[in-house]
């Protein structure tokens, strides 16, 4: 039944020219279907493990258990909270695709195979002062191409929680320096960026 649904990936790799799916690509006609056919799925996590059971609604004894160990999703200088909110999601995600058995480019397969040393990170980068201040160290192994990576998890993250336009605009106004280094070391990530802020800013006129 999935598979007759028209998912479409909304998540790009603009560095290893890839598309792939992210939660809200999929997850709702799951759910739409779950519904139909009188299951559901539930995600939970202890010290070392994600899981997600898929019960019979009818009788919830009746369960099939996917799990897999928990890995940190590092945002350079991002807040505990920051790391641990990228972490379910991410962790969420790889639960439902191999549940579901929805398959998609393996990163691994999309980089070059040739042994090049990356560019150089910039150096170390901080927005002003305040809430929405971004981090991003020059630290970050994989050089200029895992940087501008953790940005955009970093500017993905940080996006989600934001609550208005107002909130959107100031993102983008504390760490104009952070940006403007990312347009000067990659356009497209730039650009993709910019489009990221312009797509938030839609959502929140929208819901006005």
């Amino acid at each position: 039944m999935l598979q007759q649904r028209p998912l479409k990936k909304s998540g790009s790799n603009k560095h290893h020219g890839f598309s792939y799916f992210e939660l809200g690509d999929f997850l709702p006609a799951i759910q739409t279907i779950f519904a139909e056919v009188g299951v559901c799925g539930r995600t939970w996590f202890d010290d070392h493990y994600a899981s997600l059971a898929i019960y019979d609604a009818e009788d919830p004894s009746s369960m099939l258990v996917f799990s897999s160990p928990i890995a940190e999703a590092k945002l350079a200088k991002g807040t505990p909270i920051q790391e641990l909110g990228a972490m379910h999601t991410y962790m969420r995600r790889y639960l439902w695709l191999m549940a579901m058995e929805i398959s998609e480019n393996d990163i691994v397969d999309a980089q070059s195979q040739e042994a090049k040393a990356p560019k150089a990170a910039p150096s170390k980068l901080e927005g002003k002062p305040g809430a929405w201040q971004l981090k991003i160290s020059s630290e970050v192994e994989g050089g200029i191409d895992n940087w501008i990576a953790t940005l955009d998890q970093a500017l993905t993250f940080m996006l989600g929680m934001a609550q208005s336009t107002d909130d959107v605009t100031e993102i983008f106004r504390v760490n104009r320096k952070i940006f403007e280094t990312l347009k000067g070391e990659n356009d497209e990530a730039y650009t993709a960026a910019l489009t990221k802020f312009a797509a938030a800013k839609k959502k929140f006129s929208e819901e006005a």
